[in-house]
């Protein structure tokens, strides 16, 4: 967080921390915990949470921010789970996901330390 100005809020900590056990930890929580950590009400559409803890994944893939730049990937707007939606994701391509993500984010914290 080094040389930013903004404040950061508690918000920004639960709904980090919740996509990251919901998806992701070891141990995940289930949408119940992820309902409590949030604070949400037990009555909550359980599609409201998962738009909200999928929200990052498609602001990637349906979002437009980039469209002008000139150094941008042609095919930036494949999707992130490959060209057939609806085939099921491999075991293998799930872990490999895990410890890249793993790897940068241990980067990222020997990097600030």
């Amino acid at each position: 967080m080094q040389g930013r100005d903004g404040k950061f809020t508690t918000h920004c900590f639960r709904r980090g921390g919740a996509q990251y056990r919901f998806l992701w930890a070891d141990r995940r929580w289930s949408l119940k915990v992820v309902k409590w950590w949030g604070g949400w009400s037990s009555n909550e559409n359980v599609g409201t949470l998962m738009r909200y803890l999928l929200q990052e994944l498609m602001a990637y893939e349906e979002g437009f921010s980039d469209i002008m730049m000139d150094d941008r990937l042609v095919d930036r707007h494949e999707t992130f789970m490959g060209e057939d939606q609806s085939a099921p994701l491999r075991k293998g391509d799930l872990l490999r996901l895990e410890e890249t993500l793993l790897t940068k984010l241990q980067s990222l914290i020997a990097n600030t330390s």
